[in-house]
């Protein structure tokens, strides 16, 4: 990540700046705005949750946040891999110009789940998100995550970690976590739902993994997922064609 810029913005715009940086980065995470009205238990794990459990785009903001802070405007380059087929691909900007993309992976109706590979330390770091409504059950055949090289068809495999969902405190107890091991069962139990308003997604229990694959980033690979059942229904394993890419934003400060 690079960045520059004057250190010529104002001590409260840095701070505007910082505060819009960590409410972007926890929407985009199906944490929202709502957590401000909620207790004191639910508070502490969200400032648990964001710091420690919300995977890449989480990491990139506070690396943001702490150089807007010292530096005051920037320029942050980000590298990621999208898939080549536009149809599985996301991208957009935490903070509204730091880049960020994602592979999404159709499961059901109105059901996929998000797939985050970037280069990390001279491998590549992957994470996976699923929001699941009440009543949905979702499992992985098998716990392994392939990375295939088109060009020698070499592979690497990651294990994925165990799934951690979070939930939020009320009523004077304090939040967790529950852990679910990569091969089980992740069902949607609505765990946050009587926290949930019209500004919330608590109605749906995210599910978080990573892994991370030993294999110096290359410029393309072949995502390889297992079979997933969902509610009963298996669906066949999914190759998916990935590149890297290269992003710029810019923010700038008014004087």
């Amino acid at each position: 990540m690079l960045f520059r810029g004057p250190p010529a913005c104002a001590g409260r715009q840095i701070t505007q700046a910082v505060s819009e940086c960590d409410r972007q980065a926890e929407v985009a995470c199906l944490t929202t705005r709502g957590e401000r009205g909620l207790g004191g238990g639910a508070l502490r794990l969200r400032q648990r949750a964001t710091t420690r459990t919300l995977g890449l785009m989480r990491a990139i903001a506070l690396s943001v946040a702490a150089a807007m802070v010292t530096a005051g405007c920037a320029v942050s380059t980000q590298r990621y891999y999208l898939p080549t087929d536009a149809r599985y691909a996301g991208a957009g900007a935490v903070c509204g110009f730091v880049p960020w993309g994602q592979t999404r992976v159709p499961l059901a109706d109105a059901l996929s789940t998000s797939v985050r590979l970037a280069p990390s330390d001279g491998r590549v770091a992957m994470s996976i998100q699923l929001a699941l409504p009440q009543g949905t059950k979702v499992r992985f055949s098998e716990p392994d995550i392939r990375l295939q090289v088109p060009s020698t068809s070499a592979e690497y495999t990651a294990r994925l970690s165990q799934f951690r969902v979070s939930i939020l405190g009320r009523g004077g107890r304090p939040g967790h976590h529950e852990f679910v091991d990569p091969e089980g069962v992740l069902e949607g139990r609505g765990r946050n739902a009587d926290l949930a308003g019209p500004d919330t997604q608590y109605a749906k229990d995210l599910f978080i993994s990573s892994a991370v694959f030993s294999t110096q980033p290359l410029n393309a690979y072949v995502l390889k997922l297992p079979a997933i059942e969902v509610n009963g229904a298996i669906l066949a394993p999914q190759s998916i064609p990935v590149a890297l890419v290269e992003k710029t934003g810019v923010t700038t400060c008014v004087q």
